[in-house]
């Protein structure tokens, strides 16, 4: 619906209520159809409403649960979106249990295994925490499944520290386990 985002944005204010004008009038003279939220404020409450229930259905149960008294859709919008980009400690915590705990999967491509290491490395810089090199190194080796045991030896036990890009360069050769 147009104007809906505005509304979400909060750049479209609720128009002032006018007991004068004729609702009806203007609805007619104006749109023959539609919405009007710019000037009738019955439009722009649907319309911030038709936003609130679509922001509401995209969050999972919990959160919709905790936001379903928040109105209008401006103040909803910014509530989750000041919550989701605290730098809170329970989020901070989850992104470090994704990366540090993070599990190779044999039967995908080792190119997914070391992508999904970078993305996990990725997201703790949004909390102002990126791993150092040394440290994603490590987790590519230290995740890896058993079956690229030869690998992880050939890392490991070498006489001198491995760059993150020395490690990446030993799976070069290694198509698969």
């Amino acid at each position: 619906m147009q104007n809906t985002l505005d509304i979400v944005k909060g750049t479209l204010t609720r128009p002032k209520e006018d007991t004068k004008l004729d609702t009806l009038a203007v609805r007619s003279a104006n749109f023959s159809k539609g919405y009007n939220p710019k000037e009738i404020a019955s439009d722009w409450d649907s319309l911030s409403d038709l936003a609130c229930h679509t922001i509401w259905l995209t969050l999972s149960d919990p959160f919709s649960q905790r936001y379903r008294k928040v109105k209008p859709a401006s103040r909803l919008f910014s509530t989750i979106v000041n919550a989701y980009e605290k730098n809170t400690r329970a989020r901070r915590m989850r992104l470090h249990k994704a990366f540090w705990t993070a599990r190779h999967d044999p039967n995908e491509p080792i190119a997914l295994w070391i992508s999904h290491v970078r993305v996990a490395a990725d997201n703790l810089l949004t909390v102002k925490e990126l791993p150092t090199d040394r440290q994603i190194a490590d987790r590519l080796v230290g995740g890896l499944d058993s079956s690229w045991s030869n690998v992880w030896d050939a890392i490991v036990y070498t006489a001198t520290e491995m760059s993150l890009d020395d490690v990446m360069v030993q799976w070069k050769p290694t198509k698969s386990a």
